[in-house]
């Protein structure tokens, strides 16, 4: 009895541990996930860095020459002295690319915490094998 009792401890401590190694908070497969938004957030970075050093160039553009503060002048519909405003349909502008909050991704994710389900698992798998395991010797008392 002490020898079921011990060996369907031992599964389900095995069972547990096992299956917390891959599906635990801190398993494999949680640190796949990790890896995976670790890679989105550079590739997010990379491009705001990108866009920060257009930006900054705007600016400075923008503060030093004067053909670049009529061009933005005119693209905000500002007009100088005997200037006016021709409207063509069917022209569109193009749209800037610079949309600095644009490349942020903020995903919710559902928190599911797998724990309480693995202990479930490993303590159904060792009362199935404390149930099914029968030892095949049996010690008779005095002798050797």
């Amino acid at each position: 009895m002490r020898i079921r009792l011990l060996v369907a401890a031992y599964t389900g401590l095995i069972l547990y541990l096992v299956t917390t190694l891959f599906f635990g908070a801190t398993g494999h497969f949680s640190y796949q996930n990790l890896k995976r938004q670790h890679e989105i957030i550079e590739k997010n970075v990379s491009g705001l860095t990108a866009q920060g050093r257009k930006l900054a160039w705007s600016v400075a553009a923008l503060q030093s020459d004067p053909d670049s503060i009529v061009k933005e002048g005119r693209r905000l519909l500002l007009l100088q002295k005997r200037e006016g405003i021709v409207r063509v349909e069917g022209f569109r502008e193009k749209r800037r690319p610079l949309s600095p909050g644009g490349l942020v991704v903020l995903k919710k994710e559902v928190v599911l915490r797998l724990e309480p389900f693995l202990r479930a698992f490993a303590l159904t798998g060792g009362l199935v094998v404390f149930l099914l395991f029968r030892p095949r010797f049996t010690a008779k008392r005095g002798s050797r």
